[in-house]
């Protein structure tokens, strides 16, 4: 398959630390999963030294605009609580990357499906 035919992809880390190592090793193991899957990186997105629910965040919304104009149509993430920690926003979020035909990959589902019980829990 040539890169004309790869689905095009990004990557989103963040860190709560200011130190590149945390975030260099996502990014590590984002592109060998992204290799792995056979997709074609097109945009690397990295917010060092955030931490909490803030979206106020240079790169998160840089992917966004890129996600709204059509650059990838895969965004792979170390885990859901990398974009937002807030469920609240984290489900506008989604919801607004499925209706542009992104897909969201996170490599680890355990906070995701801890975010889930908690949005869940208060609708009773």
């Amino acid at each position: 398959m040539n890169d004309n035919q790869k689905v095009k992809v990004a990557i989103y880390a963040r860190s709560a630390s200011r130190s590149a190592a945390n975030c260099n090793a996502q990014i590590e193991l984002l592109t060998a999963r992204i290799e792995n899957d056979g997709g074609q990186l097109v945009g690397t997105y990295v917010d060092r030294g955030w931490q909490g629910p803030a979206l106020d965040r240079a790169d998160f919304w840089k992917f966004l605009t890129d996600a709204r104009q059509g650059f990838f149509s895969k965004l792979y993430v170390k885990d859901m609580g990398r974009i937002s920690r807030n469920s609240d926003d984290l489900k506008e979020l989604r919801e607004e990357l499925e209706g542009l035909g992104v897909e969201i990959i996170a490599l680890d589902t355990t906070q995701d499906k801890v975010a889930e019980k908690i949005d869940t829990s208060h609708e009773k």
